[in-house]
């Protein structure tokens, strides 16, 4: 591992030395040229010491490729210097891919135990700002700041007497091509370190891919946008019309073999991520969408998803919680079908093609 030492920190150590300001510790008076060699000389062996501190704290947190940059350890800045108050809002990490219901989950979290708080994609919303993001990223302990400056954020905004937080943090939105970036890992390590909690949020890889098909050239669109509000009659009109007769390419044998391969590796990298957060002993909840977003779940039926993860993160209600109380709370509406036959033009070609395989417990 290569450390850059910043060698214009020893040419200003050493003007400081021959300048007539430098404190003579020395009662016998010796010359000059002697002054300066013996302080260089002990200057130096400072460096090599604090170089060598650096180096085994690394080596701790765990390797790094030779282009990673590392936190500098004297740095100033209000940001790194930021720890997290137990006095404040409960922070969390959200871990979930992309149309899992991250938004709806956390946005319904936050509004049952308090006041509404946005968990935005800080690490990146696709693979090329992922990559971005730890690509850049020059610090270890990038997650435990970021939650501790989103957690003095909310601070500042209760200070004002107007709301009371009780959940804050992020979305990690993970990728196969970034879930493994050195500084992935370290960030895991430092978060299993500092006891981050964590909500691992999956879903059905079908229907993954069938949302992603909904919005295909109209996602962020005002005719399909993301979300709908719960009193948005249009939208929500729009995005059940869009929901029905959608057509999956299957007329070809490598279309077919695509389309296997596009939910295994959905369903593989899961398991991949779920497994990762026991290796590193994170404390994590793996919750379902199926469970929280149970459409033939009646609302005097208990929400005992919901409440695990309130009792999981020791806020909001623990107990008696029903589906009723989850669905008065929501800002979004649910425009999803219930069944694949009415999502799915070609239901039966679908069918037929994952008849067979380990895939086909996967339509509803």
């Amino acid at each position: 591992m290569k450390l850059n030492v910043d060698t214009s920190f020893e040419s200003e150590i050493e003007s400081l030395v021959v300048s007539p300001g430098f404190p003579q510790k020395r009662k016998k008076q010796l010359s000059q040229g002697f002054h300066v060699k013996a302080r260089i000389i002990s200057y130096r062996y400072r460096k090599s010491f604090m170089c060598a501190l650096v180096f085994i704290a690394v080596i701790c947190i765990g390797e790094l490729s030779s282009e990673e940059s590392i936190l500098d350890p004297i740095t100033k800045s209000k940001y790194d210097r930021c720890k997290l108050d137990p006095k404040g809002p409960t922070t969390a990490i959200l871990i979930s891919q992309g149309r899992s219901g991250s938004s709806v989950l956390w946005d319904t979290l936050s509004r049952l135990s308090g006041d509404a708080t946005v968990a935005h994609e800080v690490t990146g919303g696709n693979r090329n700002s992922s990559r971005e993001f730890f690509e850049n990223v020059n610090h270890v302990d990038w997650a435990t700041k970021r939650l501790c400056n989103i957690q003095r954020k909310y601070m500042h905004e209760e200070k004002k007497g107007q709301y009371k937080y009780a959940l804050v943090g992020f979305q990690w939105k993970p990728f196969h091509t970034t879930f493994d970036h050195p500084m992935a890992i370290a960030g895991m390590k430092v978060m299993s370190d500092q006891n981050v909690k964590v909500i691992h949020l999956t879903r059905n890889p079908l229907d993954r891919y069938l949302s992603n098909l909904k919005h295909r050239g109209k996602q962020h669109s005002e005719e399909v946008p993301a979300h709908c509000k719960t009193d948005d009659l249009t939208c929500i009109k729009n995005h059940e019309t869009q929901a029905k007769g959608i057509s999956i390419e299957l007329s070809t044998d490598e279309e077919q073999e695509a389309f296997i391969e596009h939910l295994r590796e959905s369903r593989n990298n899961a398991k991949v991520y779920e497994e990762r957060l026991d290796t590193f002993g994170i404390k994590h909840i793996h919750v379902y969408y199926e469970a929280l977003f149970d459409h033939e779940a009646r609302d005097e039926y208990l929400a005992n998803e919901w409440m695990q993860i309130f009792k999981f993160l020791g806020i909001g209600p623990q107990d008696d919680l029903t589906m009723g109380d989850v669905r008065k709370a929501f800002e979004y509406a649910s425009t999803t079908p219930k069944s694949h036959e009415e999502i799915i033009s070609n239901f039966k070609e679908v069918k037929k093609v994952l008849s067979g395989t380990d895939l086909i417990d996967l339509l509803h």
